[in-house]
């Protein structure tokens, strides 16, 4: 479920009315994780901001030792965004953390600076995976080929470079939406990738993504979709 929304250094120099609100408070929060966690039910937390996310990460950290549960996998929304704190990087491989930043948000936004940092999670074994963010973003975010292209090449509608040093490679972001979108939801053993004894769910493509130029990469197109070995469309 959501969690803290926005609250972060960026905001710091604004109005409380402008800052975003938390939606619990930390003891609230830490109780809801010791329970989560007891029944073995993995948690969403929504958290916009490098503020809310070192108390999100802090309240999992005492959660875990209240209630110890190794394969926790809790999803942290947003974690990478435009700013955050590396240390939370070791912090987050340390607890069993997944940081999930948008890609999509990469298009409409302006600071050059701003993180969206794939790269530094994936250099550090993090697995963050691909997704829409569909209740905040564009409708075209639910096309993974848009978020793919932005992941790699990283330049806004403005046509400006968003920090390019954190872009991923178009391997690496195929496998956001594939290898480490089925461990985030702990499904790495039937699906993710093509292997005996997993799933037979395969997208037949149009064209060669790996031969496709970055800025044509959105044009992607499918012509087949086989779901469990059965052919359920084809162009």
């Amino acid at each position: 479920g959501d969690g803290p929304a926005f609250y972060s250094t960026r905001h710091r120099d604004l109005p409380p009315s402008r800052w975003g609100l938390l939606t619990r408070d930390m003891n609230e929060l830490r109780q809801i994780l010791v329970d989560a966690y007891r029944h073995r039910t993995q948690v969403w937390i929504h958290a916009g901001g490098d503020l809310v996310q070192s108390m999100v990460v802090d309240v999992i950290e005492e959660a875990l030792d209240l209630a110890p549960w190794p394969e926790h996998r809790t999803r942290i929304e947003h974690l990478g965004n435009p700013e955050f704190d590396r240390e939370l990087v070791r912090r987050l491989i340390s607890n069993g953390s997944i940081p999930v930043p948008n890609a999509a948000f990469i298009f409409g936004d302006v600071p050059e600076d701003a993180a969206y940092a794939f790269r530094t999670f994936v250099d550090a074994g993090l697995r963050p995976p691909g997704t829409s963010d569909t209740a905040g973003a564009q409708l075209w975010s639910m096309n993974p080929w848009n978020i793919i292209q932005l992941s790699v090449e990283r330049r806004n509608k403005e046509g400006v470079l968003i920090r390019p040093d954190e872009a991923i490679t178009v391997e690496e972001a195929i496998r956001s939406y594939t290898a480490y979108s089925a461990y985030a939801g702990y499904r790495e053993h039937e699906l993710g990738t093509i292997e005996i004894g997993k799933a037979g769910d395969v997208a037949v493509l149009a064209g060669d993504p790996f031969a496709t130029p970055v800025e044509e990469l959105k044009h992607t197109r499918t012509d087949l979709t086989i779901l469990g070995g059965e052919v359920t469309w084809s162009a």
